[in-house]
């Protein structure tokens, strides 16, 4: 990656602090926000993320589980108020209570730059929308997604970043900002190495050599079709091993184990590392993408997972959202339908034209492209250097 900016006008190393509440390294658009930020100056990052080392990068962790979104949001404030930053990068609308001090520390000179990434979009009409665990869910979300509402309506942020053109009109129309917003969409392939001996050790026995394996990483829950799917798959039968991974509560896992019976080519496996999803990627047939229609942010999703599966070189089952139907209909990866169990039988068929024109894919895109397109972006955008 070309470094486009190492210093400023001042001859001085560019001073950034990104504020991202969760571990970097279980999502890979913050990941490489972070390796970006690192390519432009010294980068202080308050996260969730244990154990991580990047060359010029400062580390404040919040690992503690007791209270500790109020220990983030203190340990950000106290940070915030200690030093100067010449740029500071919001994520979402976990960072949003941030905005007002953000913008009075830049009124004071003390920051010179704000930037949201508005990787979701959650309204507040949309609240509820979505089943929530408990009552306590559903006021931390409501808190969240009024805060958010009303201190980046009044904000005057220099950047907003979103991950496709459906969120970024909608984004820019529901907050009424004045600025044009920077794409930078969720194509990436997963990076992590894995070790083969100890991943065929621990799941071999569910890749099969005389199925055809399909692997889900959406977790259990009706927001992201599970169950559906598992309908499809049930009626398929025999020939298809189906993998589900990811997260789902107690309630979820005991229905999904109710509703598939005793059928031992159906398994849940939990959370598993980014390395361990290659893996699977790697060695199954066909990769899912699903999400309900009930809300904007579902509608028009910009899933991260469903190109990972794709630069494993794999043809891809998707609901028949407007993003996804998009990339099924214009590169011929896979099939976007609800219509889950024919889909999967059109894919077997034609297995060998989905998975060829995965590899066109795959071959014709460049990462660096779309990496050096955002910091060109930034660079125009960002009025210090």
């Amino acid at each position: 990656m070309e470094k486009y900016f190492n210093h400023n006008k001042e001859n001085r190393t560019i001073q950034i602090i990104y504020i991202v509440y969760h571990d970097v390294k279980t999502e890979e658009r913050s990941r490489e926000i972070l390796n970006i930020l690192n390519e432009i100056g010294s980068t202080t990052i308050i996260s969730l993320t244990k154990k991580y080392f990047l060359k010029n990068t400062n580390f404040y962790s919040i690992t503690s589980m007791k209270y500790r979104y109020i220990k983030f949001i203190s340990k950000s404030i106290e940070i915030l108020l200690k030093s100067d930053f010449d740029i500071i990068v919001l994520h979402d609308n976990y960072a949003s209570l941030l905005i007002p001090l953000a913008t009075i520390l830049k009124k004071l000179h003390r920051i010179k730059c704000i930037i949201y990434d508005s990787s979701e979009y959650y309204p507040i009409s949309d609240l509820l929308k979505i089943k929530y665990k408990s009552i306590k869910n559903i006021i931390n979300e409501l808190i969240l997604r009024v805060t958010e509402k009303l201190f980046l309506s009044k904000s005057k942020i220099d950047i907003l970043i979103c991950p496709n053109e459906e969120r970024a009109i909608a984004t820019i129309k529901y907050f009424k900002l004045k600025i044009s917003p920077i794409i930078f969409n969720n194509i990436h392939r997963i990076e992590d190495e894995y070790n083969s001996q100890i991943c065929n050790k621990k799941y071999g026995k569910y890749l099969k050599d005389d199925k055809f394996i399909i692997v889900y990483a959406g977790g259990i829950s009706e927001d992201r079709e599970t169950y559906n799917i598992l309908d499809a798959i049930i009626r398929l039968r025999e020939n298809i091993e189906f993998i589900v991974i990811g997260n789902a509560t107690k309630k979820d896992i005991y229905k999904f184990n109710r509703k598939k019976g005793n059928l031992l080519n159906i398994n849940y496996l939990g959370f598993v590392s980014r390395s361990e999803l290659r893996y699977l990627y790697d060695h199954c047939d066909i990769g899912v993408t699903a999400f309900r229609k009930n809300t904007f942010n579902n509608m028009y999703c910009a899933s991260g997972k469903i190109y990972e599966c794709l630069f494993c070189g794999k043809p891809i089952l998707c609901s028949k959202n407007p993003p996804l139907e998009k990339l099924c209909e214009n590169y011929k990866v896979g099939i976007a339908s609800d219509d889950y169990y024919n889909a999967i039988n059109d894919i077997i068929n034609d297995y060998n034209y989905y998975k060829k024109n995965v590899e066109v894919f795959v071959n014709n895109y460049s990462n660096n492209i779309r990496i050096n397109k955002f910091i060109d972006d930034l660079k125009l955008r960002i009025n210090i250097f």
